[in-house]
């Protein structure tokens, strides 16, 4: 199974963005780049996004620009990373509108918009999901089985 390494700054930078939409839901990706059999995060993208307190969109225009950084900096998104107004948890919403599909991505979820969440803490109380083969998301029991957090 390929393990993701984040740093702290990454998630750092990552609980910023996230806190900065304190009454809204927002959404972030992991760049990552290969590392062996491994990814390792490069960069933390905020696209341009249109969201509500219980949604979030990414418009065609800025799917593009996504592209097109992955394409130009060969970097591939890792995970997706979203914040919830309460519980961590994978919604109907959420599996419908994944923006990424492929087998070992990842998909972050956050709750209470990330209010009570620290870089150091970041994934006690969040909810991680990987894509598997069967095209299904399913919940990672422990941080440890998919993620190695550097510099904590």
């Amino acid at each position: 199974m390929t393990k993701l390494t984040i740093g702290l700054e990454a998630l750092v930078e990552t609980t910023r963005l996230l806190q900065a939409s304190a009454r809204a839901e927002c959404v972030l990706l992991w760049l990552a780049a290969r590392d062996g059999p491994d990814l390792t995060v490069r960069e933390v993208y905020r696209p341009a996004q249109r969201a509500s307190e219980d949604s979030f969109e990414i418009p065609r225009d800025s799917m593009a620009a996504v592209m097109t950084r992955l394409r130009t900096q060969s970097l591939s998104i890792a995970a997706q990373v979203h914040t919830h107004p309460d519980r961590a948890f994978h919604s109907a919403a959420d599996e419908r509108w994944a923006i990424v599909r492929h087998v070992g991505a990842l998909s972050v979820v956050i709750p209470d918009f990330a209010r009570n969440t620290s870089p150091e803490r970041f994934f006690e109380r969040s909810a991680i999901f990987r894509y598997d083969d069967t095209g299904h998301w399913q919940q990672m029991g422990s941080v440890d089985d998919v993620l190695l957090v550097k510099g904590s």
